[in-house]
């Protein structure tokens, strides 16, 4: 963990693009996990407090069975019992409590599930609560809330592989180092496959992922991986961090000018992304893209029309 707090802290005191809007601390969400005791979290509900908060990524699968509903709420609110939770959900805990924060948001806790007008409103206000949090926490490699997000790994996928070659040729000889790394599997953790989690990563400024193999951050300015810990890499995730300054970063606009066109393409990237994913609900097409409607509405004034813009209706009717 001394790695992810080392990327948080460049991330937090040097990226001017990743830093909150006039670096005034958003509002906390109307219900957090307070962890300030990690042996014993509560469900808490802020009044409108300004704190840090992290949230959580992952994929519920069919073994999701912990969750508030209204028969649980009041206990909830008293003590969230660790020895029934999830193993992702408990290991979310210990990464929010190691990195400094005191409250998490996870969406199965924090929303009464049997509330349908809870369950509604939080869905609406999906974007601006990931937006709005200080980093996400991304189990990227589960395939449902049991995978945790610590697991054994052969480090040979994270340490690159030192290979010595002696190349000779006519009158002379030389030793060259080469350095093999481990296949790049970010596109292929079963968490990017599921249609509601591109909303979550593109609407976050920062995010700590954890996969099957290693570890990556990724944030606005930087893509970084155990096996590179220093250098930032290129990725099919770019697109998603161009949206995270088109979307967010109050400059975006001279920015984006310079990287495009035509700034509605990036809309058309996300919606591109956006088709080859799964949801498990087909009348959740257009609610998982609503949040980051959301976010390009607030930022540009333009008008959202059923995934389409009006104001490049003719482009996007042909796209």
């Amino acid at each position: 963990m001394s790695l992810a707090a080392a990327w948080l802290k460049e991330c937090a005191t040097e990226h001017d693009d990743c830093s909150h809007h006039g670096r005034t601390v958003p509002a906390l969400p109307s219900r957090v996990i307070d962890v300030s005791d990690p042996v014993r979290p509560v469900l808490k509900i802020p009044h409108w407090e300004r704190k840090p908060y992290v949230t959580l990524s992952y994929c519920w699968g069919d073994s999701a069975r912990f969750m508030t509903r209204k028969e649980n709420l009041e206990e909830h609110k008293k003590r969230l019992p660790l020895e029934s939770m999830p193993k992702t959900f408990r290991d979310a805990i210990a990464v929010t409590v190691r990195l400094g924060f005191r409250y998490l948001w996870i969406d199965a806790i924090c929303l009464v599930q049997d509330w349908p007008e809870d369950v509604e409103r939080g869905m609406s206000n999906m974007g601006a609560i990931y937006r709005d949090s200080f980093l996400t926490i991304s189990a990227a490699g589960g395939i449902n809330v049991e995978a945790g997000l610590f697991v054994d790994r052969d480090p040979r996928w994270y340490r690159p592989c030192r290979l010595d070659m002696n190349v000779h040729a006519t009158g002379y000889s030389v030793t060259r180092t080469f350095y093999i790394h481990g296949r790049t599997i970010e596109s292929y953790l079963p968490l990017n496959s599921r249609g509601w989690v591109l909303q979550e990563q593109a609407s976050s400024r920062r995010s700590l992922i954890f996969g099957r193999r290693m570890m990556w951050w990724q944030c606005a300015c930087r893509s970084l991986s155990e096996e590179e810990p220093r250098k930032s890499s290129a990725n099919e995730s770019n697109f998603l961090a161009t949206f995270r300054i088109w979307a967010i970063e109050p400059k975006a606009l001279e920015k984006l000018n310079q990287m495009k066109s035509n700034h509605f393409d990036v809309w058309y990237d996300i919606v591109e992304k956006y088709q080859t994913r799964s949801l498990t609900f087909i009348t959740d097409k257009l609610p998982a893209l609503s949040g980051l409607a959301g976010l390009l509405h607030k930022r540009y004034r333009c008008t959202y029309l059923a995934g389409l813009w009006r104001e490049d209706l003719q482009v996007g009717l042909c796209w």
